[in-house]
């Protein structure tokens, strides 16, 4: 069911994806198509950092990634928002970020990575008890900045560990510790 109840926000990245990447798509694939589809590259992805591919590991993890913006997009202009993709698109995030980090950052920040995993949980624990309360819970720019800084600090942590490059390790850091507070700040906004 599509939920036509609340006015749709167009964002930026929504008009930029519409006339490079929407057009693309063809018509009878489904923003839930697309976070099906994050939900079975993340194994993979997980899969090739275990395997220590991280280059190919990287490109699939990117692919996965952007996947999220394709799919809000979609979701958005198409007006195909439905209370499925509401629960399992963050779900699928959350699964492919965590489950990157859990492999490739425990054993450079234990607890940073630690603490993101935590966060994360929280905020899906939570998201089933505001839902049961009534609480609308929708994404905001606090929980996109989270996931923009958590996927740029695991990138910068894949090219550190491929190429030795120690600096690489400090802003992959910094920008794990930007993901805690944006991910703070989305928790206390009712944002995902």
């Amino acid at each position: 069911m599509e939920d036509n109840n609340n006015q749709i926000k167009i964002q930026l990245q929504d008009k930029i994806l519409k006339y490079i990447i929407l057009p693309l798509i063809p018509k009878f694939i489904r923003p839930n198509h697309i976070t099906i589809f994050r939900f079975i590259l993340t194994p993979f992805v997980v899969w090739l950092f275990i395997s220590e591919k991280y280059t190919s590991g990287a490109i699939v993890f990117l692919i996965t990634s952007f996947s999220d913006a394709v799919d809000g997009s979609l979701a958005r202009t198409r007006n195909q928002i439905t209370e499925w993709g509401k629960t399992y698109d963050p779900l699928a995030d959350k699964l492919l970020t965590n489950s990157s980090l859990l492999v490739l950052g425990i054993s450079y920040f234990f607890w940073t990575t630690l603490a993101l995993i935590v966060i994360d949980m929280s905020f899906i624990f939570a998201g089933w008890i505001w839902k049961y309360r009534g609480i609308e819970i929708k994404a905001n720019a606090w929980g996109k900045a989270k996931m923009n800084f958590q996927v740029i600090g695991l990138l910068l942590l894949i090219i550190a560990i491929v190429t030795s490059y120690t600096p690489l390790f400090y802003f992959s850091v910094i920008a794990l510790y930007l993901a805690c507070v944006f991910a703070i700040a989305s928790f206390y906004t009712y944002g995902i």
